[in-house]
């Protein structure tokens, strides 16, 4: 892996992705190590996980200091998804996100994950 995708300060809102086997409605970052912060997600869809944010496969994600409003997955994590690699999510308020599993953040079984400091209503 080489470089580092850097994503701060944004507005990312009304996006989706479907209407089948989709992720990341928002955001969907795969393969990458990357910065995710001070960004606010907001109705975003995804027909499958992450509704505001998607991220996995290889390299480190660290997902600091966002706020994840009102995003909606078919499946899990309505808010945010993290699968594979290593995922620091950390400090993130989460208001009003759906989904069938994990509202706010969905976690897959593979990689290392450090979650904590989040504030989900």
């Amino acid at each position: 892996l080489r470089g580092i995708l850097t994503i701060q300060g944004n507005e990312i809102w009304g996006n989706s992705a479907g209407p089948v086997h989709s992720a990341g409605g928002g955001v969907w970052i795969g393969g990458i190590h990357s910065l995710i912060a001070d960004n606010r997600f907001g109705e975003n869809t995804s027909a499958d996980t992450g509704g505001g944010l998607w991220a996995g496969f290889e390299g480190s994600k660290f997902i600091i200091s966002n706020v994840f409003v009102s995003n909606r997955s078919g499946d899990i994590g309505g808010g945010v998804f993290v699968d594979q690699g290593y995922a620091a999510v950390k400090g993130n308020r989460l208001y009003g996100n759906k989904a069938a599993r994990g509202p706010g953040i969905g976690a897959g079984t593979r990689g290392r994950k450090t979650i904590e400091d989040n504030i989900e209503s």
